[in-house]
């Protein structure tokens, strides 16, 4: 499996999530696997 790495800004985080769902039918409550509250704000890992 290949992990892609996607850095998301505030400004288009809704229209990202959007596309991903709508494209590559992710769905961010049943595909997010982790959260980090890091001191470079919030990152995510999906499978």
């Amino acid at each position: 499996m290949k992990l892609n790495n996607i850095e998301l800004s505030f400004d288009n985080f809704a229209s990202e999530m959007a596309k991903l769902k709508n494209e590559k039918h992710f769905d961010y409550l049943v595909t997010i696997i982790g959260e980090d509250f890091g001191e470079e704000g919030l990152g995510c890992i999906y499978i």
